[in-house]
Protein backbone atom coordinates (compact mmCIF):
# COMPACT_ATOMS: atom_id res chain seq x y z
CA UNK A 1 0.00 0.00 0.00
CA UNK A 2 1.26 3.66 -1.22
CA UNK A 3 2.18 6.15 1.80
CA UNK A 4 2.40 9.87 1.21
CA UNK A 5 6.42 9.47 1.22
CA UNK A 6 6.41 13.11 2.47
CA UNK A 7 4.83 12.05 5.82
CA UNK A 8 7.83 9.60 6.38
CA UNK A 9 10.67 12.20 5.68
CA UNK A 10 9.06 14.88 7.68
CA UNK A 11 8.77 12.63 11.10
CA UNK A 12 12.44 11.00 9.76
CA UNK A 13 13.91 15.03 10.25
CA UNK A 14 12.10 15.54 13.42
CA UNK A 15 13.36 12.32 14.52
CA UNK A 16 17.21 12.98 13.57
CA UNK A 17 17.00 17.05 13.35
CA UNK A 18 19.21 17.09 10.43
CA UNK A 19 18.59 17.00 6.72
CA UNK A 20 21.47 14.75 6.07
CA UNK A 21 20.89 11.74 8.60
CA UNK A 22 17.59 11.81 7.62
CA UNK A 23 18.31 11.30 3.60
CA UNK A 24 20.93 8.35 4.71
CA UNK A 25 18.19 6.94 7.04
CA UNK A 26 15.86 6.72 4.02
CA UNK A 27 18.20 5.96 1.09
CA UNK A 28 17.32 9.33 -0.43
CA UNK A 29 19.99 12.20 -1.43
CA UNK A 30 19.56 15.34 0.63
CA UNK A 31 18.29 17.46 -1.83
CA UNK A 32 15.29 14.98 -1.77
CA UNK A 33 14.42 15.60 1.57
CA UNK A 34 14.44 18.89 1.56
CA UNK A 35 12.31 19.16 -1.75
CA UNK A 36 9.84 16.85 0.00
CA UNK A 37 9.95 19.09 3.15
CA UNK A 38 9.32 22.42 1.47
CA UNK A 39 6.29 20.47 -0.94
CA UNK A 40 4.57 19.38 2.33
CA UNK A 41 5.21 23.53 4.25
CA UNK A 42 3.92 24.78 0.94
CA UNK A 43 0.99 22.35 0.72
CA UNK A 44 -0.03 23.01 4.71
CA UNK A 45 0.60 26.73 4.03
CA UNK A 46 3.07 26.75 7.81
CA UNK A 47 6.63 26.37 8.18
CA UNK A 48 7.63 23.52 9.98
CA UNK A 49 11.16 23.57 10.73
CA UNK A 50 14.28 26.33 12.03
CA UNK A 51 16.88 25.44 10.01
CA UNK A 52 20.44 26.55 11.64
CA UNK A 53 24.03 25.62 10.97
CA UNK A 54 24.05 22.87 13.02
CA UNK A 55 20.39 21.02 12.31
CA UNK A 56 16.58 21.79 12.37
CA UNK A 57 14.19 22.00 15.09
CA UNK A 58 10.23 21.70 14.89
CA UNK A 59 8.35 25.31 14.55
CA UNK A 60 5.53 25.00 17.03
CA UNK A 61 3.68 24.02 14.10
CA UNK A 62 5.44 21.52 13.00
CA UNK A 63 5.34 20.30 16.48
CA UNK A 64 1.55 20.13 16.21
CA UNK A 65 1.79 18.36 12.82
CA UNK A 66 3.90 15.53 14.24
CA UNK A 67 1.26 14.47 16.09
CA UNK A 68 -0.68 14.40 13.42
CA UNK A 69 1.97 12.45 11.19
CA UNK A 70 2.80 9.78 13.77
CA UNK A 71 -1.10 8.71 14.08
CA UNK A 72 -1.42 9.14 9.86
CA UNK A 73 1.81 6.92 9.32
CA UNK A 74 0.09 4.33 11.55
CA UNK A 75 -2.83 3.80 9.94
CA UNK A 76 -1.32 3.51 6.88
CA UNK A 77 0.95 0.71 8.06
CA UNK A 78 -1.91 -1.18 9.78
CA UNK A 79 -3.93 -0.93 6.46
CA UNK A 80 -1.05 -2.35 4.86
CA UNK A 81 -0.63 -5.05 6.97
CA UNK A 82 -4.58 -5.98 6.62
CA UNK A 83 -4.68 -5.80 3.04
CA UNK A 84 -1.13 -7.80 2.04
CA UNK A 85 -1.34 -11.28 2.45
CA UNK A 86 0.96 -13.16 4.47
CA UNK A 87 3.71 -15.60 2.67
CA UNK A 88 4.43 -18.73 4.60
CA UNK A 89 7.73 -20.07 4.17
CA UNK A 90 7.02 -23.71 4.65
CA UNK A 91 4.22 -26.44 4.53
CA UNK A 92 3.46 -27.03 7.67
CA UNK A 93 2.83 -31.17 7.71
CA UNK A 94 0.46 -33.01 10.41
CA UNK A 95 0.12 -36.73 10.96
CA UNK A 96 -3.21 -37.48 12.06
CA UNK A 97 -5.16 -40.46 13.26
CA UNK A 98 -7.55 -40.69 10.22
CA UNK A 99 -10.68 -40.57 12.66
CA UNK A 100 -9.84 -36.87 12.32
CA UNK A 101 -8.65 -37.00 9.26
CA UNK A 102 -12.33 -37.58 7.72
CA UNK A 103 -14.32 -35.94 10.87
CA UNK A 104 -13.44 -32.73 11.89
CA UNK A 105 -9.60 -31.57 9.95
CA UNK A 106 -11.18 -30.95 6.71
CA UNK A 107 -14.03 -28.33 8.28
CA UNK A 108 -11.09 -27.24 10.17
CA UNK A 109 -8.43 -26.38 7.21
CA UNK A 110 -11.43 -24.88 5.38
CA UNK A 111 -12.03 -22.86 8.43
CA UNK A 112 -8.54 -21.49 8.20
CA UNK A 113 -8.11 -21.32 4.66
CA UNK A 114 -10.83 -18.86 4.54
CA UNK A 115 -8.92 -16.48 7.00
CA UNK A 116 -5.48 -17.48 6.05
CA UNK A 117 -5.33 -18.31 1.94
CA UNK A 118 -1.63 -18.58 1.92
CA UNK A 119 -1.39 -21.55 4.32
CA UNK A 120 -0.16 -24.76 3.36
CA UNK A 121 -1.37 -27.89 5.05
CA UNK A 122 -0.20 -30.88 4.17
CA UNK A 123 -1.12 -34.79 5.96
CA UNK A 124 1.41 -37.54 6.23
CA UNK A 125 2.29 -40.29 8.00
CA UNK A 126 6.12 -39.87 8.60
CA UNK A 127 7.63 -37.06 11.09
CA UNK A 128 5.35 -33.90 11.17
CA UNK A 129 4.98 -30.79 13.15
CA UNK A 130 1.33 -31.03 14.38
CA UNK A 131 0.48 -34.56 15.63
CA UNK A 132 -3.18 -35.36 16.25
CA UNK A 133 -3.94 -38.89 17.87
CA UNK A 134 -7.30 -40.29 19.13
CA UNK A 135 -7.66 -43.09 21.95
CA UNK A 136 -10.28 -44.43 24.78
CA UNK A 137 -11.18 -42.52 27.14
CA UNK A 138 -9.27 -42.98 30.42
CA UNK A 139 -9.80 -42.84 34.06
CA UNK A 140 -6.58 -41.26 35.07
CA UNK A 141 -4.55 -38.99 32.74
CA UNK A 142 -0.41 -37.66 33.06
CA UNK A 143 -0.65 -33.90 33.39
CA UNK A 144 2.11 -34.19 30.29
CA UNK A 145 -1.21 -36.07 28.69
CA UNK A 146 -3.64 -33.34 29.88
CA UNK A 147 -1.36 -30.31 28.08
CA UNK A 148 -2.04 -32.11 24.87
CA UNK A 149 -6.01 -33.07 25.62
CA UNK A 150 -8.26 -30.29 22.78
CA UNK A 151 -11.23 -32.50 23.58
CA UNK A 152 -13.47 -35.90 23.17
CA UNK A 153 -14.87 -37.00 19.56
CA UNK A 154 -18.01 -38.66 19.95
CA UNK A 155 -19.33 -41.51 17.65
CA UNK A 156 -22.31 -42.00 15.33
CA UNK A 157 -24.75 -44.28 14.22
CA UNK A 158 -25.65 -43.71 11.15
CA UNK A 159 -28.16 -45.50 8.21
CA UNK A 160 -30.37 -44.80 4.97
CA UNK A 161 -33.16 -46.02 6.47
CA UNK A 162 -35.84 -43.77 8.37
CA UNK A 163 -34.34 -43.50 11.82
CA UNK A 164 -36.35 -43.55 14.93
CA UNK A 165 -35.77 -42.25 18.61
CA UNK A 166 -35.98 -46.40 19.80
CA UNK A 167 -34.40 -47.83 16.95
CA UNK A 168 -31.75 -50.48 18.61
CA UNK A 169 -28.59 -50.48 16.51
CA UNK A 170 -28.10 -54.14 17.43
CA UNK A 171 -31.12 -55.07 15.47
CA UNK A 172 -29.23 -54.15 12.25
CA UNK A 173 -26.13 -55.68 10.91
CA UNK A 174 -23.21 -52.91 11.69
CA UNK A 175 -20.57 -51.75 10.01
CA UNK A 176 -18.02 -50.08 12.38
CA UNK A 177 -15.37 -47.87 12.28
CA UNK A 178 -11.63 -50.10 13.18
CA UNK A 179 -11.30 -47.22 16.17
CA UNK A 180 -13.73 -48.81 18.12
CA UNK A 181 -12.57 -52.16 18.10
CA UNK A 182 -12.31 -52.58 21.39
CA UNK A 183 -15.03 -50.64 23.03
CA UNK A 184 -18.00 -51.94 21.37
CA UNK A 185 -20.51 -53.66 23.63
CA UNK A 186 -20.81 -57.16 22.93
CA UNK A 187 -24.48 -56.99 21.46
CA UNK A 188 -23.49 -54.57 19.22
CA UNK A 189 -20.25 -56.25 18.65
CA UNK A 190 -21.81 -59.41 17.71
CA UNK A 191 -23.81 -57.46 14.78
CA UNK A 192 -20.61 -56.10 13.27
CA UNK A 193 -20.06 -57.91 9.65
CA UNK A 194 -17.27 -55.15 8.43
CA UNK A 195 -14.76 -53.10 10.07
CA UNK A 196 -12.30 -50.47 8.29
CA UNK A 197 -10.29 -47.41 9.19
CA UNK A 198 -12.22 -45.76 6.22
CA UNK A 199 -15.46 -43.54 7.63
CA UNK A 200 -16.45 -42.98 3.66
CA UNK A 201 -15.93 -46.83 3.02
CA UNK A 202 -18.34 -47.44 6.29
CA UNK A 203 -21.04 -44.11 4.77
CA UNK A 204 -20.77 -45.54 0.85
CA UNK A 205 -21.97 -49.12 1.91
CA UNK A 206 -24.54 -47.72 4.56
CA UNK A 207 -25.38 -46.04 1.09
CA UNK A 208 -25.56 -49.08 -0.95
CA UNK A 209 -26.95 -51.27 1.44
CA UNK A 210 -30.54 -51.07 2.98
CA UNK A 211 -30.61 -51.54 6.37
CA UNK A 212 -27.18 -51.62 7.30
CA UNK A 213 -26.01 -49.30 10.95
CA UNK A 214 -22.43 -47.42 10.59
CA UNK A 215 -20.67 -46.63 13.08
CA UNK A 216 -18.51 -43.77 13.39
CA UNK A 217 -16.94 -40.97 14.72
CA UNK A 218 -18.88 -37.63 14.50
CA UNK A 219 -18.12 -35.16 11.81
CA UNK A 220 -17.91 -36.68 8.82
CA UNK A 221 -19.91 -35.29 5.89
CA UNK A 222 -22.83 -37.61 5.14
CA UNK A 223 -24.40 -37.36 2.17
CA UNK A 224 -28.31 -36.90 1.21
CA UNK A 225 -29.92 -39.77 2.41
CA UNK A 226 -27.67 -40.87 4.85
CA UNK A 227 -29.94 -40.44 8.60
CA UNK A 228 -27.77 -40.24 12.42
CA UNK A 229 -29.62 -42.42 14.90
CA UNK A 230 -30.09 -40.66 17.96
CA UNK A 231 -28.94 -43.15 20.05
CA UNK A 232 -26.62 -41.93 22.40
CA UNK A 233 -22.79 -43.95 22.40
CA UNK A 234 -20.81 -42.88 25.19
CA UNK A 235 -18.90 -45.71 25.49
CA UNK A 236 -17.47 -44.94 22.44
CA UNK A 237 -16.15 -41.61 22.97
CA UNK A 238 -12.88 -40.90 22.45
CA UNK A 239 -9.94 -38.51 23.69
CA UNK A 240 -8.18 -36.30 20.94
CA UNK A 241 -4.38 -35.02 21.78
CA UNK A 242 -3.12 -32.32 19.73
CA UNK A 243 1.24 -32.06 19.95
CA UNK A 244 3.37 -29.83 18.39
CA UNK A 245 6.85 -30.53 17.46
CA UNK A 246 8.90 -29.33 20.12
CA UNK A 247 11.94 -27.45 19.46
CA UNK A 248 15.49 -29.43 18.82
CA UNK A 249 17.59 -26.86 17.05
CA UNK A 250 17.70 -24.05 15.48
CA UNK A 251 17.03 -25.63 11.88
CA UNK A 252 14.38 -27.67 13.13
CA UNK A 253 11.88 -25.07 15.27
CA UNK A 254 8.69 -23.90 13.57
CA UNK A 255 9.13 -20.20 12.27
CA UNK A 256 6.75 -18.17 14.02
CA UNK A 257 4.36 -17.93 11.64
CA UNK A 258 3.95 -21.92 11.77
CA UNK A 259 3.57 -21.50 15.55
CA UNK A 260 0.64 -18.92 14.82
CA UNK A 261 -1.08 -21.48 12.65
CA UNK A 262 -0.24 -24.23 14.63
CA UNK A 263 -2.54 -22.52 17.68
CA UNK A 264 -5.13 -21.06 15.52
CA UNK A 265 -5.34 -25.17 14.27
CA UNK A 266 -5.85 -26.19 17.81
CA UNK A 267 -8.18 -23.37 18.71
CA UNK A 268 -10.29 -24.24 16.14
CA UNK A 269 -10.48 -27.89 16.37
CA UNK A 270 -11.30 -27.44 19.92
CA UNK A 271 -13.94 -25.19 19.18
CA UNK A 272 -15.75 -27.63 16.57
CA UNK A 273 -14.95 -30.56 19.12
CA UNK A 274 -17.06 -28.51 21.60
CA UNK A 275 -20.48 -29.20 19.26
Amino acid sequence: MTEDFRIKVFIEVARQGNFTKAAGILGVSQPAVSANIAELEKDLGAELFRRDRTGVTLTPAGSSFLEYATRIQHWYQAAAKLFTKTSYTRTIRINADPAILESILPAALAKIAGTHPDAIFETTNDEADITIKVAPRKDTMSLEEGSTLIGVLPAIAVTKSEAEDDEEIDEHPVASWKGYRSLLPPDIYASVMFQTDSCSAIIEMVDRIPGLVGIIPAGAKLPEGIKVIPTPLPHLTLDVTYSVKTRQSASSSLIPQTNELADLLRSTLENLLRR
